[in-house]
């Protein structure tokens, strides 16, 4: 699996073209091999030592809890450095004690607010991958504003509100009971099936307010990143994505699973026909100034741990 993961990867970036160039993706899969190794071995240790002392199940988790942060820095990093642009490595240089406040201190805020900080607590990992990263010797930024994230979930809550006043008339005008809502039993007519439709139109409408928040945050943290003058710039259709997701479903549900690879080259064929770089004189003149300035520095890629426990 670590030997077909690269293999994915570098696939995708080499298919990936910025401006007359492909990306590259440089990892070795002994790396991710070594990791998933260490992280079976740490699974083992865990189940062993709770079926051998059920008491020592919370520490357990309060360790991962701890070491959450830690791996999610060291992935980011790994990824990053192993992804390289017309010679020039990307960049992550985020710091654990900032990883632990906005993956598990936010968790908490949202606990205890009832999830009115959600919202935030996304901005705030967007702002935290963005801020950290780099491309060769320069880093990026993000200017993205804390209330158009709180815009988008209210709408998703709004739309999420309307669905259920819908279903609930529905349910109150006698289309579709309660009996039916617990479960689906096999439609013997048409009045049976008409009683059974609406509630087949609460999941895609379900995934249709899911798709909804992706594409709109996907848009806010990607034109949110920019460095010096160079934006990044997507335009990502919450319908589109949705009409994506539906038919790729039913393409791989109806050919066993065979259309997988076509349904992920669809998907990102349009996330990445979707998205630009708007720069200033153009990109060439940009990275050519870059890799002087790598070369100028002499900086070298800070040592990758080996291990990235397969994420």
């Amino acid at each position: 699996s670590a030997w077909a993961k690269v293999r994915n990867k570098r696939y995708f970036y080499g298919n990936t073209h910025l401006d007359g160039s492909s990306f590259e993706y440089t990892a070795k899969p002994t790396a991710i091999l070594k990791g998933r190794m260490i992280a079976f071995a740490v699974v083992g240790v865990y189940l062993v030592s709770v079926s051998l002392f059920p008491v020592s199940e919370p520490l357990f988790w309060l360790l991962f809890v701890i070491a959450l942060p830690w791996l999610v820095v060291r992935a980011l990093a790994f990824n990053a450095r192993n992804s390289v642009f017309r010679n020039i490595h990307f960049d992550f240089r985020g710091k654990y004690g900032d990883a632990f406040l906005v993956l598990i201190g936010f968790m908490l805020l949202n606990i205890v607010t009832l999830g009115l900080a959600y919202p935030y607590s996304v901005y705030r990992q967007k702002k935290f991958v963005v801020g950290n990263s780099g491309f060769g010797v320069s880093r990026f930024r993000f200017d993205a504003a804390v209330k158009n994230f709180y815009a988008v979930y209210l709408k998703a809550a709004g739309l999420f509100i309307l669905m259920i006043i819908a279903y609930t008339f529905l349910v109150s005008a006698g289309l579709v009971s309660t009996a039916q809502a617990a479960q689906v039993p096999a439609p013997a007519n048409p009045q049976q099936l008409a009683g059974i439709l609406p509630m087949l139109l609460i999941v895609p409408l379900y995934m249709f307010v899911g798709t909804y928040i992706q594409a709109s945050v996907a848009n806010l943290f990607l034109n949110g990143a920019h460095m010096k003058q160079q934006r990044l710039k997507s335009s990502l259709s919450a319908g589109q994505l949705f009409w994506i997701y539906l038919s790729n479903l039913f393409a791989v549900i109806l050919s066993l699973g065979l259309l997988i690879p076509w349904a992920k080259i669809r998907l990102a064929r349009y996330r990445f026909e979707n998205l630009a770089v708007e720069t200033p004189g153009g990109l060439g003149a940009f990275v050519a100034g870059m890799q002087g300035q790598v070369k100028a520095a002499g900086e070298e890629l800070a040592d990758v741990l080996d291990v990235v426990l397969g994420l």
